[in-house]
């Protein structure tokens, strides 16, 4: 009987006060401060211990259609929250993976528990997120069955704030682009702002890339070639603390350290494959004199250089194999200085912290 009670005023009150209006103001509605009686003895159970069922005085408040999300676009699904209300998350698919934030000004410490409508734990968590780190918390999730479901906010411990703050969420799930391209998500860990990420093609040319993971990636379908590098990178040095970057259907991440390089497929080596000519390339895949010059890059006859400017310019020689050399700028092919004589510049700081911000230029070059 206590169970039929429990769960049928959380419905019924949900039923009664539920709000969609996101801009509110403070004190606090009328409506909100009527709930914490009944909420203080209608609180949510719990089948899961990740979960603290911390009671809601500010009861309900607020919903968002979740199968509105793009996938991979962090949303503004609240622009005011309170610790101590529920939030409700409407239109939940099965199957997929949701990440929800909490950001902003907020002075107090979040914490984010995800519950059915029968008050069932799905997830819970109070560990930072990127914008305020101690003060923030993000939840990760898969929705276990399709229909609406809960989100408890609250203050780590229980209190409750009328200081609002923020909640974003970010529908994770790995899909294929129905219009081409590759799916390409990144989510979040703890300190995204260290992360940022480059897609590349053989060239180098960037074909995708983030600059800050507080900004984020919101170019769910990227059109990427059969060959592409995947670089990662952590500013601060120590991994990307649980965030991941998902390239068609693939986990990337930096375990640990500043950086990671992935390389998907075989770039392609230019060259001459001809083993009868004189520049055969025995690691080239491709015989074309670059990407963007499909001229043969063969030649035929006497091996060697045939630049008489170089410094190891063949006379003999018919077909240039691209050996050839050449002096560094000012010098000849001995080495020797084209004009006056070499010097040894040695530059010191007493201190050791470099000459901060001083230089020595000599004959226009600085130092």
């Amino acid at each position: 009987m206590v169970v039929f009670l429990h769960i049928t005023n959380n419905l019924l009150i949900k039923t009664s006060i539920m709000k969609t209006k996101q801009n509110k103001t403070n004190p606090r509605r009328i409506l909100g401060y009527l709930m914490a009686f009944a909420m203080v003895f209608f609180s949510f159970g719990t089948s899961n211990a990740q979960c603290s069922g911390y009671t809601s005085p500010y009861g309900y408040y607020g919903s968002y259609d979740m199968g509105t999300l793009t996938n991979g676009v962090e949303t503004q699904i609240s622009s005011c929250s309170y610790a101590g209300e529920i939030f409700s998350l409407t239109n939940l698919t099965a199957g997929d993976e949701i990440l929800i934030t909490t950001c902003g000004n907020g002075s107090w410490d979040s914490f984010l528990e995800v519950r059915d409508l029968s008050g069932n734990c799905i997830a819970a968590n109070d560990d930072g997120y990127g914008c305020d780190y101690n003060f923030a918390a993000q939840v990760t999730f898969t929705v276990p069955a399709s229909g609406d479901y809960l989100l408890a906010i609250n203050n780590y411990g229980g209190g409750a704030s009328q200081v609002c703050r923020m909640i974003k969420a970010t529908n994770i799930t790995p899909t294929a682009c129905l219009n081409g391209g590759v799916a390409v998500v990144y989510a979040p860990g703890s300190y995204p702002g260290e992360n940022s990420f480059t897609i590349t093609d053989c060239d180098g040319a960037v074909l995708a890339s983030m600059s800050s993971g507080t900004v984020g990636f919101n170019d769910p379908c990227v059109d990427l070639p059969a060959v592409y590098s995947v670089n990662l990178t952590d500013s601060w040095g120590d991994g990307w603390n649980g965030g991941t970057l998902t390239v068609n259907g693939v986990s990337y991440t930096i375990a640990s350290g500043a950086s990671s390089v992935s390389q998907v497929g075989a770039c392609p080596v230019y060259g001459c494959t001809d083993a009868t000519a004189a520049n055969y390339n025995s690691s080239a895949t491709v015989n074309e004199t670059s990407s963007t010059d499909a001229t043969d890059p063969c030649t035929y006859g006497i091996p060697g250089c045939t630049d008489d400017a170089a410094c190891n310019y063949d006379a003999n020689a018919t077909a240039n194999d691209n050996s050839c050399t050449y002096p560094a700028t000012g010098y000849d092919c001995a080495g020797a200085c084209l004009v006056g004589s070499e010097v040894t510049i040695t530059l010191t700081d007493s201190y050791g912290d470099t000459w901060n911000g001083g230089t020595l230029t000599v004959n226009g070059v600085v130092y």
